[in-house]
Parts: C-alpha cells; structure tokens; sequence
C-alpha cells in the first residue's frame, strides 16, 4: 500500500501542543499479529483504535511537545514503520472528534462544548435518517448486571455450554419428530390474528437476548479486568415495534478477540435455549394459547436470528462477530473508504488517493462487503415495507420511500456533492466528471435502452393427455379404494362404497318380493283373477328389485379404460361419505402427457399477447423433485377459467370468470411437451414453467412490476 510520508496540511497542525485526557482508559490488542491500542472515554463509553507506531506518536503528546518534534521523534524511534504525516493527522483527528485530546486551540473548552453539540445534532441527525431503526435509551443496568452476574455468568462456562448443547439438541429432536405439524403451522403465524402473540414473543425473547449480551459482557469485562461495563438499557423501534436493547460497546476494550465475539453471539446463545424449550414445550401441548406463543417463540428466534442477527450485511450481531474474528473493524466504514479510493484511483485519476486496506487479502474482501451490504440492506428495507403494507398500506409506502432515501438517495446524494466540492479531487474534477458521466449514461442506456431475456414464470402441472374420470355413480361412504398409481385395467374394481340403507332396502323389497310370490303360487290353483292381481304386485317388486340391485353394483367403481389409477387423496378421504356424481379419481395413459397452468390477469397480457401474435410459445420447465431435469415444451392454448366448462385433472384454476367482480381474473394455459416424456414424469407432478417473451429493457421490466405491485396492494386503484 503507497504511503506519501508527506502532507499538505500539516502545515496547519505542526505547531500545536495536545495531550490525551488524563481520564482516558488504554488497552493493547493484537490484530494480525501487530499491536493496536484502543482509548475509551468513560463519558461516552467512545472508543477509537489507533496502530503501535500512532500510538507511539500520540504517547509523545505531553502538552508541551509540539505535533512537529513528536512526529519526528515518533520517525527516529520506527523508522520506516513510523507514521506519516497523513495518518498522524488522522490519528490526531480520531482521538479530537472523540473528546479525548486536548489542544491549546484558542477557545479549546468552547471548540470541545461545540464538538459535543455537533456530535448530538449528528446524533439527532442520524436518528431521523434512521426511519426504520432508532433507539431510545431507558436506564443504567450495570449495577443490576453485576449482583446477578453469579447467576446469570453460568450460562457462560464450560459446565453452562455444554447444558446448552443438550437443551439445544433436544429442542431440535422435538421439531424433528414432529416436523409435518411445524412446518404447515409457518405461514400462520403471519396471519392477523397471531399479531399480539407474535409481539409477546419478540419482546420476550429479544429481551432475554440483551440480557444475554449484558451477563456476558460483565462476565469476561470481569476476567479480563476491564469491568465490561453495561450502562444503556433501552428500546429500539425496529419498523414501530418497540424491542429491548443494551449498549456493550465496552466490549471493544477486551484484548481478547474470542471474548469479543462471544459477546456479541451471546443473544443468539441465549435465544436458541430459549427456542429449545418452547420448542419442547410446543410438542409436549395441545393446541391452545401456550402451544401458540411457545410456537411463535421458536418462530421469532429462529427467522429473526437467520435474516437479521445472524447475517453480517447488516449491522448486529453478526456483523461484529465477523469483524472481531477476522479482525477487521468497522467493516462498513472501512469498505465504502476502501470501494471508494479504487473510484477515486482507477476512475477519476487521483493517484495520491491512499486506500485503508493493509493487504491484498483485506482490500479483497471489503470492496466484496461494500458492494453486497449496501444493495442487501435496501433489499430488507424493502421487504419489510412489502410485508407491512399487507396490513398497513400507507405506512409501508412511508418505509418504502424512508428505506430509499436512506440508503440510495442520501448517499447518491454526499457523492455527488463530493464530486463537484471536494478539494481532494480539484486537479482531477473535468476528468472524474467526465467518466463519471460515461459511466452513468452507460447504465442508464444498458437499463433502458438494452434489450435483454425475459421470461415469464408459470406454476403448472403435469397432466395425462388421456384421462378417464372416476365419478361415485351412488352416494355412500368409501369403504376402500385401490393405492394410487397402481396400474389397472379395463372394468377392474377400483373402489367400493358402502350405503346400508341400499342394502337394508333391498333386503326388504326381497322378503315382499318372496312373500308375493308364494301368494301367487297358492292364488294360481285357487283363483285365477286373484293370481292376476298378486302377478302385478311380484312384476311390480321385481322391477324395483332390479334398480336397486343395480344400485348395488353401482357402489363399485371400475376402470372404464385401461391405465394408471390417480387417487392422489384417498388415505384422507376413505371412510368419508361421497355424494352421487362425485369425483373419486381417474385413470389416464403412461406416457403421454402435456402441462397445465393458470396465470393470473396481471401476468397474462405479456404472455398471452405473444401467444396471439406466434400461435405458440417456447416453454422450459423444471420439477423440484427432480432437480436439474429440464423439459422443452410450447405454450399452445389458452382461456380464461372456465370456458372450457367442467374438468376435473390435476390444475386447481381457483375461481372461474364469472366469480366476484373483485377477484383477479385467471387464465389456463396448455403446454405441448416437445420430445418424448422422460420416464421420470408422473401425472399430477409439479412443475415451474419458464415462457421465453421477447427481449425487453430491464427498466421496462423492472417499471412493470412495480406498477402490478401497486395494482395488486391497492385493490386495483393507483
């Protein structure tokens, strides 16, 4: 890395006197195998980081040396490892915007006063920008943190892990052996009605998460010497929902980098036990308001951990765990400097840029962390204001647009500003506006003006071309019926349904039937006009003895063709009672089959409208059980649901085009398998089906989709 030993504002400094404050508090670290020290200021629990050699020209501040006979001590004392003028001044610039230096700057305690005031107004400042995420500070723990430390601090010793290792593995076998319950329970806990006990679990458990980070920061603070102080208890407005948080930013003093990551995933150690017993409680309960909030409890701490806690894009626990364990600090920061710097070198020509990574290894990995965090933080922006505007759509609108500003407009906003103001760039500003504007105009073409592929994707089914529907030809309950996929032939019994009343009655009709008959017997040889009579009544009992024999047989069902039997169902349904005329199954031919699918109005005209113009449409489509396996197939009909009046295959098209006015109109499609169907294909298979469109812009795409966005979340009215 280039490092000018020289600067051109130290012209400015060189002549000062400083000091560090006499209540600052000092420890040594190791990072990458070079000493750094860290100062704190007590006041504001601040930290700053500053390397050996800066910190051996900071050290020879003593308020009476200049910054000038300091440097050039510091340069007799390193040599070529000494600071350079830059990063003396940087040093300098950390330790004085962190109220720990002292200058004999004219009106030094009135500058210090204005520095404090600034830094709240910054405070405030961010506060606002941070629409989404502000916090409001309650109470000091630190005195309640330490009398219960003897307690709460077990958690985090050999005999505390290896207790939560068994309280975690049986959590996990709880929701293992009853895995199909858990999961079809997901998407309920969305649901309005779960709101009040989805917040009682969030508050709870991020509550026992914080106390979690207070226990452990006062526990090794302790081993350490460092007191691991804990003065912040508060609440943070996580998108309006208040939850608990506790300030254990004196954890930065550790020296220790593994302590310093244990406090940091001391909240997700706290809240997978906690998720491990509710999740024990959950499967030892039957429904009811305990098996509930002890389900949102494993919800809570396992989604919010994964996508928020545990993810490192964003600044939580994560993120400062990977920090302390790579050993690189504020990895944001640092990142957008580093990103920028190859902007300001490679783009704008400024050679005397110097960037802040130390090896090849480092500047790698923050410029891949600048250019993911930033898209992924305004990606969960947006997906929580979707989520919101579910129930509250002007307040997701509102988090939509703050998520915007904040992260894409403010900082499109400070770049610009520093392209045309910077003094930095002043020699080099015609060219990095020049280049600047190619590059711009170069994405705006490529995304408005570049066509590239597009397609549409269709949730379809894999259906028999030939099928032969099964219906009840007699009302009764289903007594058995074949396995589905068994393969059958013409008139084999498939299923029997059973109606004793049928029975009963036919049982009776025969009795009169028997007893008619012996009437007419004894009648013939007495009577003959009587004998004429009861022959009626056996004609008559005969008949209807006939229709309910027929009856009888209709409570079998057989194969009118030969094939594979489809009952995809019949384990729920047998015992049930059927109606006459209701669907029970089908069988349909091996081998020959095509794909069905509906599209919603919102995504029809783009496919539909090739439809009409090509008369077919080339098709991919994929199966997740058989992943990887591609097959080719064409779009070749088309209709709005239900025109094609009754079916009864494998597509459920929903509500039919003449449902309520309010509904979103459906249309089924067809899709012609190109090539032979691969062995692997089974009626009734799912199948995502990708429709190849013509080539469109993306900013035609992307503008689209936004509109249907906001068609489909205000009931049609934008």
């Amino acid at each position: 890395m280039e490092r000018p030993t020289f600067s051109e504002h130290w012209h400015r400094i060189s002549r000062l006197t400083a000091r560090l404050r006499s209540d600052a508090q000092v420890t040594r670290q190791r990072t990458h195998g070079e000493r750094w020290w860290v100062v704190r200021d007590p006041g504001t629990n601040g930290f700053v980081r500053i390397s050996e050699p800066a910190w051996g020209f900071v050290g020879l501040l003593d308020g009476r040396r200049t910054v000038a006979e300091a440097w050039e001590r510091a340069c007799e004392r390193f040599g070529d490892d000494a600071p350079t003028q830059t990063e003396a001044i940087q040093a300098l610039a950390q330790l004085y915007t962190a109220n720990l230096l002292l200058s004999d700057l004219p009106g030094d305690a009135r500058a210090l006063f204005e520095r404090a005031g600034k830094r709240r107004k910054r405070q405030v400042s961010q506060g606002m920008m941070g629409f989404l995420f502000f916090r409001v500070p309650l109470f000091d723990p630190n005195d309640l943190l330490g009398r219960w430390l003897p307690i709460g601090g077990l958690a985090f010793t050999a005999f505390g892990f290896m207790a939560w290792c068994v309280l975690v593995l049986l959590g996990m076998n709880a929701i293992v052996q009853d895995w199909q319950r858990f999961a079809s329970g997901v998407w309920d806990v969305l649901a309005f009605e779960n709101l009040a006990l989805l917040y009682v679990a969030i508050a709870g458990v991020k509550f026992l998460h914080e106390l979690g980070h207070g226990f452990a920061c006062r526990k090794f603070g302790r081993v350490e010497g460092t007191g691991g102080q804990v003065h912040t208890l508060g609440v943070m407005f996580l998108v309006f929902v208040p939850i608990p948080y506790v300030d254990a930013s004196s954890a930065w003093g550790l020296r220790s980098k593994w302590r310093r990551a244990a406090i940091g995933a001391a909240g997700m150690y706290v809240e997978l036990a906690v998720a491990a017993v509710a999740a024990m409680v959950w499967a030892g309960t039957s429904s009811g308001v305990v098996n509930s909030i002890a389900y949102n409890i494993v919800f809570v701490a396992g989604v919010t951990t994964i996508l928020f806690n545990a993810n490192p894009l964003l600044r939580y626990d994560g993120y400062y765990i990977l920090s302390d364990l790579i050993e690189i600090p504020n990895m944001q920061q640092r990142g957008s400097r580093e990103l920028h710097h190859w902007v300001k070198r490679l783009v704008w020509g400024v050679r005397n840029s110097v960037g802040v990574a130390r090896t090849g290894l480092e500047r790698a990995f923050l410029l891949v962390f600048a250019c993911l965090s930033g898209p992924y933080r305004i990606f969960v922006g947006l997906v929580i204001a979707l989520f919101v505007s579910q129930s509250i759509p002007f307040v997701g609108v509102v988090i939509a647009l703050a998520t915007l500003v904040v992260f894409l407009v403010v900082p499109v906003g400070r770049f610009l500003a520093h392209l045309f103001t910077s003094h930095e760039i002043e020699r080099e500003r015609g060219r990095a506006l020049v280049t600047t504007g190619v590059i711009l105009g170069a994405v705006v073409v490529a995304v408005a003006g570049v066509p590239v592929a597009r397609w549409a994707t269709i949730d379809g089914v894999v259906e028999p071309r030939v099928q032969s529907p099964v219906y009840a030809r007699e009302a009764g309950f289903l007594e058995w019926v074949r396995v589905s996929g068994e393969h059958v032939i013409e008139g084999e019994t498939l299923g029997r349904l059973e109606h004793r009343g049928l029975l009963e009655e036919r049982a009776s009709v025969l009795g009169e039937l028997n007893e008619a008959r012996a009437l007419y017997d004894a009648a013939l040889a007495e009577d003959a006009a009587r004998a004429a009579i009861v022959a009626g009544r056996v004609a008559a009992l005969r008949e209807r003895l006939e229709a309910l024999d027929e009856r009888v047989r209709m409570l079998e069902m057989s194969a009118i063709v030969g094939g594979r039997w489809y009952a995809p169902d019949v384990d729920e349904r047998t015992g049930a009672y059927v109606q006459r005329g209701e669907p029970v199954g089908m069988v349909y031919s091996d081998g020959d089959f095509v794909l069905r699918g509906v599209v919603l109005q919102n995504e029809a005209g783009a496919v539909l409208g090739q439809f009409a113009m090509h008369g077919a449409l080339a098709a991919e489509a994929r199966s997740a059980a058989m992943s990887g396996k591609v097959i080719r197939a064409s779009l070749v009909e088309a209709a709005p649901v239900g025109v094609r009046g009754r079916r009864d295959g494998f597509v459920d098209v929903g509500a039919g085009s003449d449902g309520d006015e309010g509904e979103e109109r459906r249309f089924e499609v067809k899709f012609e398998i190109e090539d032979d169907a691969p062995n692997w294909m089974r009626a009734g298979m799912s199948v995502k089906v990708r429709v190849r469109l013509e080539r469109e812009p993306l900013g035609v795409q992307w503008s689209r989709a936004l509109w249907q966005l906001l068609l489909r979340r205000s009931g049609g009215e934008v």
